[in-house]
């Protein structure tokens, strides 16, 4: 007994033994696995499952009798179904190149069977529809062959006639119309740019020269401000210099101001005092001492008087009684007299005190209430 196992891409024909077989399954089919077969009872075959590839290119007649050139590529494999498997295996036989010949007929009948039904404009216009139309048509007959279609897609399509050729013509033209419309307006949409650029770089230039002009009279204004500000500043600070030199001068002043007041001044001022004082107890003694001496005197002066006025008065009245004063007139020159002699009197007494008080002041002077220094 002998085991067998197939690729992943293949499936194994078992045929033979002791195994009644049916027409519709004339043989086993094992995919997926490995099979014990005995070689003189049984025969093992190997299907190839992948996919197949074929060109096809032929020569068809429209339906406007006009003959084109079609190239197209088929995908096609087995069907994977047991249906299709057995199917298939009847071209087991067969070599790869034979299998894709036989299929390579179908599609070729196929095509060129449409192409005659459909015009040259339709063809070229929707390529896809033929194709779908293809795969339709011919997708039962593959599968009662045990193939099932994959794809089926046309890469050209030509004639020997430049029938295609004139026919695409006037789209080309339009198509040529329009890139070279495209074209020139990209163009003007270029020289637009270029201009917008070049318009962009003049002003970048204006501004720039504006700026740079602009800032060189900044900088000769500054320049030239700063050359006055250098003599306007120095005499500003020499100014300030100065005004702080002066306001100096005035705090040491004031300064010597309070130390004069605190060391000489007020010492003088109080010394002044105490001897403005001394001095009006000196004199305030000296007036009482020369005011009661001349009290002393005016006493003794008016005793005096006093003491020799009964005299005078008695010498008076001697007089008048030895007859040796005459009057003329009434009594009343007498009495007239005796009352100037009394207010002589008097008077005499008051000069007395005058005298005595001036003698006082004289003797007294009242001292200045102002401290010189």
């Amino acid at each position: 007994m002998l085991y067998t196992a197939p690729s992943a891409t293949e499936a194994l024909i078992v045929t033979g033994g002791l195994t009644k077989r049916t027409p519709e399954k004339p043989f086993k089919i094992v995919a997926g696995r490995g099979v014990f077969w005995l070689p003189l009872f049984q025969q093992v075959r190997k299907l190839n499952l992948g996919t197949y590839s074929v060109d096809v290119r032929i020569t068809a007649q429209t339906a406007q009798k006009i003959d084109i050139n079609v190239a197209a590529n088929a995908i096609f494999r087995v069907d994977p179904s047991e249906e299709g498997i057995i199917s298939a295996a009847r071209y087991i036989e067969k070599s790869d190149d034979e299998i894709e010949d036989i299929i390579r007929k179908e599609f070729d009948g196929e095509t060129r069977s449409l192409i005659g039904q459909m015009s040259v404009e339709d063809i070229i216009t929707d390529r896809m529809a033929l194709a779908s139309e293809v795969i339709t048509n011919i997708t039962p007959k593959l599968l009662s062959m045990g193939w099932k279609v994959d794809s089926f897609q046309i890469s050209s399509i030509t004639d020997d006639n430049n029938h295609i050729a004139n026919l695409s013509k006037p789209e080309l033209a339009r198509v040529e119309q329009a890139a070279a419309i495209a074209q020139a307006e990209a163009n003007a949409r270029v020289i637009e740019k270029e201009q917008e650029a070049e318009r962009l770089t003049s002003q970048y230039r204006r501004d720039t020269d504006l700026q740079v002009s602009e800032n060189t009279k900044e900088t000769a204004k500054a320049r030239a401000e700063a050359e006055q500000s250098g003599p306007k500043a120095e005499a500003e600070a020499r100014i300030e210099v100065e005004e702080k030199l002066s306001l100096l001068a005035a705090a040491q002043a004031k300064r010597r101001e309070a130390e004069l007041e605190t060391e000489v001044i007020k010492p003088a001022e109080a010394a002044a005092r105490e001897r403005l004082i001394t001095a009006e107890a000196d004199a305030e003694a000296q007036r009482k001492l020369a005011a009661s001496i001349a009290s002393e005197k005016g006493i003794l002066l008016e005793k005096e008087m006093l003491d020799n006025l009964p005299a005078i008065m008695e010498s008076l009245s001697g007089a008048l009684s030895n007859g040796k004063l005459t009057f003329l007139g009434d009594g009343e020159d007498f009495n007239s007299l005796i009352a100037r002699l009394v207010g002589t009197a008097t008077t005499l007494r008051d000069t007395l005190g005058e005298a005595s008080q001036e003698i006082s002041a004289s003797s007294n002077p009242q001292p200045s209430t102002q401290a010189r220094y």
